[in-house]
């Protein structure tokens, strides 16, 4: 069951940062002749921001999190101010850093797979629950 609840949160992750992260990144290079660095950081600029306008406005949803059927609660509630689910969100940052994103990615999929929980997750005291367990939670 872990396993399968890892696989979704990591195919989640991976669609928004397709939908937002790598057409920023694209755009940026083409049309604004940044360079990587800069694009880069645009990227993940946009990937934070898309982050807190939909998890704060679409019932803690994402795309990724849409298709996979998760909701990501704070302290066992629907995020409902940016600032929670910013903290939540810029902490996805340190995937993204030159030479160790790949490290603090690993183990946060090392930790979720122990505790259900990702790096980002505890730094922003929240949880990510499947749809079918939502009812579970706000009993």
């Amino acid at each position: 069951m872990r396993l399968r609840y890892l696989q979704l949160r990591v195919l989640a992750g991976l669609i928004d940062v397709i939908v937002v992260y790598v057409p920023v990144v694209v755009l940026a290079i083409l049309f604004l002749h940044a360079n990587f660095r800069t694009a880069d950081i645009l990227g993940q600029l946009g990937f934070v921001i898309y982050n807190i306008i939909l998890i704060t406005s679409n019932q803690g949803q994402t795309l990724g999190k849409k298709i996979g059927r998760e909701y990501v609660l704070v302290n066992d509630e629907m995020p409902n101010k940016a600032l929670i689910a910013g903290i939540r969100e810029v902490t996805k940052a340190i995937y993204f850093l030159p030479f160790v994103g790949w490290l603090f990615g690993l183990i946060s999929i090392i930790l979720c797979a122990f505790t259900g929980r990702m790096i980002h997750d505890y730094f922003g005291n929240s949880t990510v629950v499947l749809e079918k367990n939502l009812m579970n939670v706000q009993k």
